[in-house]
């Protein structure tokens, strides 16, 4: 089970190891506090390279090894579309007390990171313990609908899920 709470990574060292899409899609939510990224991958996304290219991150063209995973790193996330290896992963920043996100496999995580909507100094995070991660970019949508569009599709599907449990109790009950 997973704590939401606000950690400040503003010039904390935290590692990529793989450059695809899901690596790129835990930078964008990542990216606008701060932190010194790097990510070790073979074939970066279009979005790493530009960043890259921009001096906002460093990335590396190669595959990991484990001496990457050095002690000065505050977080990791392993975010290669091999399990096993991301498994690995977890097992060795956690032999060396870093946090680690396997986004794999959420049992073998120390942390996860919720989806984010900023506006101003205001962040609203959507998590689901990373159980629904397609639920969760689903809500993050409806609800900037909702506060763009005067909707009201988030509050429409919260209670949906609310229900959907309640019955579910309520048959348990029986």
């Amino acid at each position: 089970m997973f704590l939401t709470l606000s950690v400040n990574i503003k010039n904390k060292k935290i590692l990529f190891i793989g450059s695809g899409r899901i690596a790129e899609h835990k930078i964008k939510n990542v990216i606008n506090y701060e932190p010194s990224i790097c990510v070790i991958g073979i074939e970066a996304t279009d979005y790493i390279l530009n960043l890259n290219k921009n001096n906002m991150i460093s990335y590396y063209k190669r595959e990991f090894n484990e001496d990457d995973i050095k002690n000065d790193y505050f977080m990791v996330f392993a975010a290669t579309n091999n399990s096993e290896l991301n498994k690995n992963i977890s097992v060795l920043c956690k032999n060396k007390n870093i946090l680690c996100d396997n986004v794999s496999d959420h049992n073998y995580s120390d942390v996860i990171t919720p989806v984010n909507i900023r506006i101003d100094c205001i962040d609203i995070s959507i998590n689901t313990n990373g159980e629904e991660p397609g639920l969760t970019k689903e809500l993050k949508n409806l609800l900037l609908d909702d506060i763009i569009n005067n909707n009201y599709n988030f509050e429409k599907k919260i209670k949906e899920i609310y229900d959907k449990k309640m019955r579910g109790y309520e048959n348990n009950r029986k």
